[in-house]
């Protein structure tokens, strides 16, 4: 993930040290001081905290997602500290799937950004493994992602990037145009929605495809797409 807030804590007592942000490739440097003995560790969290972005995905709970490096002794030689968060595993697939639903929405944000000069509005995503249902909420500004209903169970959305790119753009769509749509169910193959929602839905599809440079729209299943 890109330009993430990054902070150093003590391992003796937890206390953040340090805070940061890291820059558009994931690097950063901190100066601290630690006065509860040596051993420090690395904690990156699932938000943005730089002006050009205004990103923050957490679960039901409000609770944000983060990587945790290993303790180290910062007082001695050391080596450039790589954090990856996990992909696809019982025990990491939360954490690293919402750092890819972060990543997703720094491209749209970003893909706004050179076309208009100006910062896209700050949006929240929930997403948590086991809970259903994939929409912007206009009134939070908040894109809720499914997380199927289990590991690698059900659908889940958290790697689908047409359909997260999709619920930003109605999110741009709400501050860069005009959008009245009613809401409501909506499928590929329907051609009797109210013509408001046809549009809100056909221009987020397209928001997707312009971002991802792709005039495919994959949603994945269980596996099959």
């Amino acid at each position: 993930a890109q330009q993430v807030a990054a902070r150093i804590r003590g391992a003796a007592d937890g206390a953040v040290l340090a805070s940061t942000t890291t820059d558009s490739v994931g690097v950063f440097s901190l100066t601290f001081a630690n006065s509860a003995g040596p051993g420090v560790y690395v904690r990156v969290l699932s938000r943005t905290a730089s002006p050009l972005v205004n990103i923050a995905v957490s679960d039901t709970a409000d609770n944000l997602y983060a990587v945790t490096g290993a303790t180290f002794n910062e007082r001695a030689a050391l080596s450039p500290i790589s954090l990856t968060a996990p992909v696809v595993t019982s025990s990491g697939e939360a954490v690293g799937g919402a750092f890819h639903i972060m990543d997703l929405f720094i491209d749209g944000s970003e893909f706004v950004q050179n076309l208009s000069g100006q910062v896209p509005p700050l949006v929240t995503a929930q997403w948590e493994i086991g809970t259903g249902g994939t929409y912007y909420d206009t009134d939070l500004d908040q894109i809720n992602v499914t997380g199927g209903s289990g590991l690698q169970t059900g659908d889940h959305d958290e790697y689908d990037d047409a359909v997260l790119l999709h619920e930003y753009g109605h999110h741009i769509a709400k501050y860069y145009s005009k959008d009245d749509s009613p809401g409501g169910v909506h499928s590929l193959d329907g051609n009797t929605q109210d013509i408001r929602l046809a549009w809100s839905e056909g221009w987020a599809t397209f928001f997707a495809g312009a971002v991802l440079a792709s005039p495919n729209y994959v949603d994945t299943v269980g596996g099959d797409q």
